[in-house]
């Protein structure tokens, strides 16, 4: 099986004559599939691509962030696997997978924008009883 891992780089550098050890980042790399905006409320998929197989990835493990809310459904197995990602409400919801994110480690992935556009909700209340006028 072939591992897309990258090596792990122990530097030294001298900075005012002190030696300070930068690990660079290890553990398989992590792709995002993009997404075109959406204006509905309907859960739509992004694709997650590991570069190896990897164990313990879970729901809480995706990052969403730009202000929008939303539920996230994770499926598959690794290395590839399906979120599913339910918006409920507008703005640029922004999708990321941190670093160090499943057993082993892993790279930061790239991050996906979706802009969501949501119609606004109409809510009518009828009254249950109805009086005379006159």
């Amino acid at each position: 099986m072939r591992h897309a891992f990258l090596l792990s780089v122990i530097l030294l550098t001298l900075i005012n004559g002190t030696y300070i050890e930068v690990k660079a980042q290890d553990g398989p790399t992590v792709t995002l599939s993009k997404v075109s905006d959406r204006t509905e409320r309907e859960e739509f998929p992004i694709t997650i691509t590991f570069g190896a197989d990897v164990t313990g990835f879970e729901d809480d493990d995706i990052l969403l962030g730009g202000g929008v809310t939303a539920t996230v459904v994770l499926r598959g197995s690794s290395p590839v696997y399906t979120a599913n990602i339910t918006p409920t409400s507008s703005g640029d919801l922004t999708i990321k997978v941190p670093a160090n994110r499943v057993d082993g480690g892993n790279q930061a992935s790239n991050t996906v924008i979706v802009t969501i556009d949501l119609p606004p909700t109409v809510t009518l209340t009828v009254p249950t009883t109805i009086q005379n006028a006159a």
